[in-house]
């Protein structure tokens, strides 16, 4: 299973080497989030293995989570553009502001997790909850590495 995560991971997230407007990078996103999403699920399906009355409960929660977890999936993405369009002019004021951002995201993200994993653990049990957030954590990531490749690191900044 994890060679099918990373092998779609990769497939989805290559397209930051070739240039792109933001608007084709935000379609592109779109689109990989929603065929990402359909094969997601097959695999957290499969992984968690539900009885009929915990999938019943479990899925409603997990739909309002993707949902939720996409935005900060998306802020990002706008984190990442805002460095690779600041990458070669990158100013101390542009920096904290980018590093605050990412900080930010990152806080709030595990925030929702921190909520979903309450939920989904009432709902069927602990044990459910810390598979799916193995799945969850394993899979994002994944991502943030496949993302992280197509970063390039600092040139030679000014001094601000």
């Amino acid at each position: 299973m994890k060679k099918t995560i990373i092998a779609l991971i990769f497939a989805g997230f290559s397209f930051g080497a070739t240039a792109q407007t933001k608007q084709q990078m935000k379609e592109e996103l779109a689109y990989i989030q929603e065929m990402w999403g359909k094969e997601k699920k097959t695999l957290v399906n499969e992984a968690l293995k539900l009885s009929a009355a915990d999938a019943e409960k479990f899925w409603p929660i997990y739909d309002a989570y993707q949902v939720e977890r996409q935005a900060y999936g998306q802020k990002r993405m706008e984190v990442i553009m805002m460095y690779a369009d600041n990458y070669e002019t990158m100013t101390n004021e542009k920096a904290k502001e980018i590093g605050e951002m990412t900080m930010k995201n990152n806080q709030d993200f595990d925030k929702l997790q921190t909520k979903y994993f309450k939920k989904v653990s009432k709902s069927i049990s602990p044990i459910k909850a810390v598979q799916f957030f193995q799945i969850e954590n394993y899979i994002d990531t994944q991502i943030k590495a496949a993302l992280t490749d197509n970063v390039p690191f600092f040139p030679d900044v000014k001094k601000n």
